[in-house]
C-alpha cells in the first residue's frame, strides 16, 4: 500500500507543479488557457483526483510560486549525451539532485558516466 501511495504522491506532485507554472504564465480559466486543460486531462487520466487539480490551481493563483524549467546535460558510454530535463523552484537543490543522481550511476553501471561542464 506505501508503494502505490509513493507513486501517487508523485504523479500528483508532478502535475501540482506542472499547473502550478501554466496558471501562473495564463491565468486559471480552462476556457483561455488550453495548456491547463490538457494538463487536467492527463492528470485525469493518469488517476489524479479532481480535488487535488483543483487545489493546485487555488494554490497557484493565491500564493504563486517561481517554477523553472531547468535542462542538464550528461554523458555516458561511449560519449552518448543525455539531455536531463526537471521542474524545480530551486535551481541549487535541483542542481545537486541531478548531480547525485548521476555520480551514483557512474559509480554503479559506468565511471565514464559523468556531467557536462556548465555553459
Amino acid at each position: 500500500m506505501a508503494k502505490t501511495a509513493a507513486a501517487y504522491s508523485k504523479k500528483a506532485s508532478y502535475f501540482g507543479k506542472k499547473i502550478a507554472q501554466c496558471v501562473q504564465a495564463k491565468g486559471p480559466n480552462v476556457e483561455s488557457n488550453r495548456e491547463l486543460g490538457n494538463l487536467m486531462r492527463e492528470a485525469k487520466a493518469a488517476g489524479v483526483r479532481a480535488d487535488v487539480v483543483e487545489r493546485n490551481i487555488k494554490k497557484a493563483v493565491e500564493k504563486p510560486t517561481d517554477f523553472k524549467e531547468l535542462t542538464y546535460e550528461a554523458y555516458g558510454c561511449g560519449g552518448v549525451g543525455f539531455v536531463i530535463s526537471c521542474l524545480s523552484d530551486s535551481h541549487k537543490r535541483a542542481t545537486a539532485d541531478v548531480n547525485a543522481c548521476v555520480k551514483k550511476l557512474g559509480e554503479k553501471s559506468n565511471p565514464s558516466f559523468k556531467m557536462g561542464s556548465s555553459g
